[in-house]
């Protein structure tokens, strides 16, 4: 492939992001669909909404008109770092696109980055190079308090944590998630993180 994945095009009124290289140093700045098209390393983050009192995750399916991964099942929110956010900024303002979170000062304060991965989707037949910083949020919402984007999203629903994980594993090709390693460092984390939150929650009703 040599130099030709780094040779950009510019197209105005599209979206711009920056793309890294092997040691996430940043390069450029490039049109997104080519930034994608091209496998560059771009950044993207995630957040993984869970009811800590069901253990269930907000799930969404992408909308079928997109043109990466259309229709997939997708964690409550997935989007793209732009060149002037930080990653704080763009969690926040994904959750107030995607699902109708945009009371920002509010979710700044219930959120926590847990881990940060490189993931290449081509290994799994899908298109997107990452550097992906997951979030993670305990979030009571009913389901009826989340407003999803239409152009994005064709539905949210919840999902129990541990069929998300077995869907995973069983390499589901509705999942956008893939079977990896990577995966299962995510799932190893969050297993801890809601074995914290629920003895918080018994520590808390004992008082």
């Amino acid at each position: 492939m040599g130099l030709e994945k780094y040779r950009i095009t510019r197209q105005e009124n599209t979206e711009k992001l920056t793309f890294y290289d092997d040691l996430n140093q940043p390069i450029g700045i490039v049109d997104r669909e080519e930034g994608i098209d091209k496998g560059l390393l771009l950044e993207g983050v995630q957040l993984w909404i869970i009811n800590p009192d069901t253990n269930q995750v907000l799930m969404q399916r992408r909308s079928k008109s997109k043109k990466h991964n259309p229709g997939k099942i997708d964690v409550s929110v997935s989007g793209h770092v732009k060149p002037e956010d930080t990653v704080t900024q763009a969690i926040l303002r994904e959750a107030g696109e995607e699902i109708g979170l945009t009371d920002s000062e509010s979710l700044c304060k219930k959120i926590q980055k847990f881990a940060e991965s490189k993931i290449n989707l081509a290994e799994h037949g899908r298109q997107g190079r990452y550097i992906v910083h997951f979030y993670l949020a305990f979030l009571s919402n009913s389901l009826e308090s989340y407003i999803k984007q239409d152009e994005e999203v064709d539905e949210l629903f919840f999902m129990d944590y541990e069929e998300l994980k077995q869907r995973v594993r069983n390499n589901d090709s509705e999942m956008l998630i893939p079977k990896s390693e990577e995966a299962e460092k995510i799932f190893s984390i969050l297993d801890e993180k809601i074995k914290e939150m629920s003895s918080k929650e018994k520590e808390e009703s004992q008082k």
